[in-house]
């Protein structure tokens, strides 16, 4: 190739997603020690497909909506969270801590009775297992 340019163009779109999983360059590793692999999605894909749905630019609308929903079962309800991946990741990227988060984030029912009646419960446990015994 001559073009002195050539190391710069038609190079592959990576948003920003996550600080966890910026860094990811796609290139695998993680994927031999994944248990959800041949299952669902590999910790590789999970960051492509987060980064093809935050582009905008790939899929219709209708499209992102089916990715996104199919997303919650093959990307976040199916990943062991184990952080086998940061173990062979180049970057110690642990895919799991994204999926973990992301879990949380869905079930953030702060503000809520049952989140007050946990929190209570939390900061008074030594007082309900005294009574309770």
């Amino acid at each position: 190739n001559n073009d002195p340019r050539s190391h710069v163009k038609h190079v592959k779109k990576m948003p920003k997603v996550d600080p966890i999983v910026d860094k990811c360059i796609e290139c695998g590793f993680c994927e031999s020690v994944c248990p959800s692999r041949n299952a669902t999605l590999s910790p590789r894909q999970r960051i492509s497909t987060l980064r093809t749905l935050a582009d905008g630019s790939l899929l219709t609308p209708e499209q992102a909506k089916q990715v996104a929903d199919d997303y919650q079962h093959y990307g976040i309800d199916t990943c062991a969270a184990d952080g086998m991946c940061a173990s062979k990741c180049p970057v110690g990227i642990n895919t799991g801590d994204l999926v973990k988060q992301l879990r949380c984030s869905q079930y953030d029912h702060e503000g809520t009775w049952e989140h007050n009646f946990s929190e209570w419960t939390r900061q008074n446990f030594g007082m309900i297992t005294s009574v309770a015994r």
